[in-house]
């Protein structure tokens, strides 16, 4: 069983240390590995949420970049956990805060935006994103807006 928790600040970098559930046949071995971003700055909130689905795992930075925010794909081979993709900030506006919530099932991902704008003045309105696998391509797919708004 995987675990995904934030476990320290190094400065303002939020890192992510993974775990596996120590059963009673390991007597106490457990597997940590620490997860940073390739391009990880200061208070981008790196780990405010984190999603594990089989040999994937998504980690939301929301205020990456500002307040735009940012998520990152990473994948476990056979040395530990690898960044595969960063997703998100070509179609985002400050203080959307993409990454806020995140899910990843197989190849499809969702990741919360609560604070992006809808057409029609509708302040923080919030979307989801949702994004699909193809090979180590991670593409939009679909865009999910409150319909009752």
């Amino acid at each position: 069983m995987l675990r995904a928790t934030p476990v320290q600040r190094l400065g303002c970098l939020l890192t992510v240390a993974i775990s596996i559930a120590c059963t009673a046949s390991a007597r106490g071995q457990c597997e940590t590995q620490k997860i940073t971003p390739a391009d990880g700055i200061g208070a981008d909130q790196f780990g405010a949420s984190v999603d594990v689905s089989g040999d994937t795992m998504i980690v939301g930075a929301p205020l990456h970049s500002g307040t735009v925010g940012t998520a990152y794909i990473f994948l476990r081979t056979a040395t530990g956990w690898m960044q595969e993709a960063k997703l998100g900030e070509a179609m985002l506006a400050v203080s959307d805060e993409f990454g806020r919530a995140v899910s990843v099932f197989g190849d499809n991902a969702a990741i919360g935006t609560p604070k992006a704008d809808l057409t029609g003045g509708k302040t923080d309105a919030g979307r989801v994103y949702m994004f699909r696998r193809t090979g180590t391509t991670w593409a939009n797919e679909t865009l999910t807006t409150p319909s009752s708004i």
